[in-house]
C-alpha cells in the first residue's frame, strides 16, 4: 500500500499549531464575553449601543483639527476608550463595554465597540467625542434611529454617521430576538486576527461580571431595564412586515481588564 511521504516542514508546522491555538482563544472569547453580556444584561446594564470604526477610511476623508488618526492604532483605541469611559461617568453608569479591532479585506483595520449607555443624553456625548477624535463630524444625526437599506441589508437603529463613512454609531434594537449577547458575540468572534493592531477588551466592570458568571457556572436570566435608548419606536419591519435585530444587521489600562495583545505591524 503506498503512502504518502510528504512532511510539513517546521515553518508550516509552526503555522498550523498557531492557527489552532487562535482557534481555541476564539472560543473562549466567544464563551466568556456572551457570559459577560448576559450577566450586564441581568443586572439592568445591557450592552445597547454599537460603535463601528473604519481607520484606513477615516485617513482618506476630510479631517477637523483636534484629531487623533496621526497617532499609532493601538494609541488611539486607548484615547478612544478613555474618552467614552467618561461618557459613561458623567452619566452616572458603570463603564460596561468591549472593544474588538478586525481586519478584512472590504474595510481594512477597523474597529467593533459594544457598550451601555442610559439615555440619548450620554448618547449625544458619546456622539460628541467620537466626532472630536476622529476630525469627521456627523452627516446626520437622529436620536431616535434610522432604519437603512442597502447592499441587500436592513441595518437598524442608525443614530449618526461621518459623511466619508469612516464610523457609525447604532443604537441596540431590543424586539425580534435582538439583545446585547448577540452583539457580543459578534464582536469576539473577529476576524483577520495576524493582521491586527490593538486589544480584544472587556471594561473591568464587564470582566468582573463575566468571571462570576462564568465562576458559577449557571445559566444567567437577562432582563433589560427599561431605558430611553432602547424605546419601542425604535423598531422598523422589514419589506415583509417582520421585525429585524439590530444585531442582525450588524456587519459593518485597567490591571482587571481582559484583554488579548496584538503586535503592531512593521
Amino acid at each position: 500500500m503506498a503512502t504518502d511521504k510528504r512532511r510539513k516542514t517546521p515553518a508550516q508546522k509552526a503555522k498550523t499549531a498557531a492557527a489552532r491555538i487562535a482557534r481555541a482563544a476564539g472560543r473562549r472569547r466567544l464563551q466568556l464575553w456572551a457570559a459577560a453580556a448576559t450577566a450586564a444584561s441581568s443586572a439592568g446594564y445591557p450592552l445597547n449601543v454599537a460603535l463601528t470604526i473604519t481607520w484606513t477610511t477615516l485617513q482618506t476623508g476630510d479631517k477637523r483639527l483636534g484629531h487623533i488618526l496621526d497617532i499609532g492604532t493601538v494609541e488611539r483605541e486607548r484615547r478612544l476608550w478613555s474618552e467614552l469611559r467618561m461618557v459613561a461617568a458623567r452619566a452616572g453608569v458603570e463603564w460596561i463595554a468591549a472593544r474588538a479591532p478586525e481586519h478584512d479585506r472590504t474595510r481594512g483595520l477597523h474597529l467593533h465597540l459594544a457598550m451601555h449607555l442610559p439615555d440619548s443624553r450620554a448618547m449625544r456625548d458619546a456622539l460628541a467625542v467620537v466626532e472630536g477624535l476622529t476630525g469627521a463630524p456627523a452627516v446626520w444625526c437622529d436620536l431616535r434611529g434610522r432604519t437603512l437599506r442597502g447592499g441587500g441589508r436592513v441595518t437598524q437603529g442608525i443614530v449618526a454617521m461621518s459623511a466619508c463613512g469612516g464610523w457609525l454609531l447604532q443604537r441596540h434594537v431590543p424586539a425580534g430576538n435582538g439583545s446585547g449577547e448577540h452583539l457580543a458575540k459578534y464582536a469576539a468572534k473577529g476576524t483577520g486576527k495576524a493582521k491586527v493592531e490593538g486589544q480584544h477588551r472587556l471594561s473591568n466592570k464587564l470582566a468582573a461580571r463575566a468571571r462570576v458568571a462564568m465562576t458559577q457556572g449557571k445559566p444567567i436570566a437577562a432582563r433589560s431595564r427599561p431605558i430611553s435608548a432602547t424605546t419601542p419606536h425604535m423598531v422598523a419591519k422589514t419589506n415583509n412586515g417582520a421585525l429585524r435585530p439590530l444585531s442582525g444587521a450588524l456587519r459593518p489600562i485597567d490591571k482587571q481588564s481582559t484583554e488579548i495583545k496584538h503586535g503592531a505591524r512593521r
